[in-house]
């Protein structure tokens, strides 16, 4: 991998930009969320992005390195290679001219000068260790400090703690308790780390510190497992109560956005923290500092990091994240990719449910999102069996619980009627929308003479005469536009993803039998309704969720909860007979 990526930073350096790029993708709305791919390879190339159904996989383009490990897992079809065909160098956002930005003044301090930098392995905290220990040795400051390594992105926590003296004497390398000038925190999650009283390195103070975050949710590899989970805004306002002054923003998205990577973070921060008028330390001396610590290409990305963490500071709302589109401009795009005799009755039916709704607009933008994918995936009366469920559920539903069942019966409704065939597959691998992610994902003009070359990952499986053919195919897309076109299959074969149509048949059963007459009764159906959450991923990972969350909805509107864990190796035998 490293002889790789010397040979492509060579081209790279050589033409300006590589006409020829590998990279693996994950198409989200094909994925399941069932974090096979997560528990089978550990792999730090994988991270999790939230999207309109909710968390889902992605691959980090700043970590990924392509070696296609996690395409090997025969688990879900939401893998794929891409190929990336340049036709000359992408437009980039323009960087900040260095002579535009008012250079402040160093912070002074009486004697010592004390920062602790926290991230995770190999997000560069040495880096910035030595940029620090090196300009300020060029202040004629003595300097102590301590590095606690750690390995590879995720699986550790590295941090550093330094101290600046303006004499010569003998100091300790470990911060005192509460006692740090400035928190750098490459890593939100490690940083507040140095906030937590219980733990004996507790550095910072609402006294002493300021604090420089990136807020970016690098996932650790449990949370990655879906075993444990935090939240970047509640730690966030941690940071806020808990120390001097506090600067977040999630610079790993801006460094990947306009640099091209993520590993520019580190420096990205100092340039924030020299900005405020938090380091004892002059623009020239951490320039040069900069120049000595890389090799000359790389101080050059690096120095244009650090002016980019300037302005950064200076300007922080022209680095806000995408804006998201609103339920009004959803439901137009939506209907125009539909086009021709589907539209209307796209806009007819969705109005129908709009104008009877009275409660929050997430559930009016994923209503209209989840419509059309119905519509997609059928015809306008699969959708419209949708839409008449949804609008039973919120007839019978109430105000006072902020219609919570009819929440949930249009996210669950839609999530068990979208069953991912292999023709609806082949629409998501090859769908407008998708298309129009990638090439803003990867920064491809496809209208300058850009491309990119798809092979997408498929298990196809079919049922014939009671005979189970699977097969492992490398597809392109012209096979699956072609595929995506058999929707006769599904009447033709109906002993193809049987048991996933009898989980549809009873759930739509179950949303017909909602009625309740005291808010915990109420309370269970919500419950009841709710169970396809963990429904996730395909085939023999799908099936024993199924019948669990069957057992699950029972037991909750009989207000009864399991005497013992749910063993998919002894399932119940709703779905078995069939």
């Amino acid at each position: 991998h490293r002889r790789k990526r010397r040979e492509l930073s060579r081209e790279k350096a050589k033409k300006g930009y590589l006409p020829k790029q590998k990279r693996i993708n994950v198409n989200d709305h094909t994925c399941e969320y069932c974090l096979e791919c997560t528990r089978l390879t550990g792999c730090p190339g994988l991270a999790i992005e939230e999207t309109a159904y909710g968390p889902k996989m992605s691959t980090d383009l700043s970590y990924c390195v392509s070696d296609m490990a996690c395409t090997r897992i025969k688990a879900c079809p939401a893998f794929e290679e891409l190929t990336i065909v340049r036709s000359h160098k992408p437009a980039v956002p323009s960087l900040p001219n260095p002579a535009s930005l008012p250079v402040p003044e160093p912070l002074s301090f009486e004697e010592d000068w004390r920062a602790y930098v926290a991230g995770v392995g190999g997000m560069g905290i040495g880096s910035t260790t030595a940029v620090l220990v090196r300009a300020a040795m060029k202040e004629g400051y003595h300097v102590t400090f301590c590095d606690k390594k750690g390995i590879a992105i995720r699986n550790g926590g590295v941090f550093s703690q330094l101290t600046f003296s303006k004499k010569k004497k003998v100091v300790a390398p470990l911060l005192p308790q509460g006692k740090a000038d400035l928190l750098l925190g490459l890593d939100i999650l490690e940083a507040a780390r140095g906030l937590d009283p219980k733990l004996s390195f507790r550095v910072g103070s609402k006294e002493h510190t300021y604090s420089v975050v990136n807020t970016h949710k690098t996932h650790t590899i449990l949370a990655l497992l879906g075993k444990d989970d935090f939240s970047p805004a509640q730690l966030s306002e941690l940071f806020k109560k808990y120390t001097k002054d506090y600067f977040g923003a999630d610079m790993s998205k801006i460094a990947e956005d306009i640099l091209g990577n993520k590993v520019f973070v580190n420096i990205l921060l100092l340039g924030v923290a020299f900005q405020r008028g938090l380091l004892p330390l002059g623009l020239n001396a951490i320039l040069d500092a900069i120049r000595e610590n890389f090799n000359p290409s790389a101080a050059k990305h690096n120095i244009d990091a650090f002016h980019l963490g300037r302005e950064l500071a200076l300007h922080p709302d022209k680095y806000h994240a995408d804006v998201r589109l609103g339920c009004q401009e959803t439901l137009m795009k939506k209907a125009s990719l539909l086009g021709g005799r589907r539209a209307p009755d796209y806009l007819e039916m969705a109005e129908l449910f709009l104008s009877a709704w009275e409660g929050d607009e997430e559930t009016r933008l994923q209503f209209v999102n989840r419509l059309y994918d119905l519509f997609e995936f059928e015809n306008a009366s699969y959708a419209r069996k949708y839409l008449d469920r949804v609008m039973a559920t919120l007839k019978k539903d109430t105000k006072a619980a902020d219609f919570a069942a009819t929440q949930a019966v249009v996210k669950y409704l839609h999530k068990v009627m979208e069953i991912k065939d292999e023709i609806y597959v082949a629409h998501l691998l090859t769908s407008p929308e998708k298309y129009e992610k990638d090439a803003r994902r990867y920064k491809v003009d496809l209208a300058g003479g850009d491309r990119i070359v798809y092979r997408h990952f498929n298990r196809p499986e079919f049922d014939i005469l009671g005979l189970k053919i699977m097969f492992d195919l490398k597809s392109q897309d012209w096979m699956l536009n072609a595929m995506k076109h058999l929707k006769f299959l599904r009447r033709l074969l109906p002993g193809w993803h049987v048991k996933e149509k009898a989980f549809r048949e009873w759930y739509g059963r179950l949303v017909d039998r909602f009625e309740y007459t005291s808010p915990e009764q109420y309370a269970r159906w919500v419950e009841a309704l709710s169970v396809p959450e963990e429904v996730r991923g395909y085939r023999k990972i799908r099936y024993p969720k199924m019948e669990a969350a069957m057992e699950q909805a029972e037991k909750a509107l009989a207000g009864k909860t399991a005497s013992k864990p749910f063993n998919p190796s002894n399932p119940p035998k709703q779905l078995s007979k069939v």
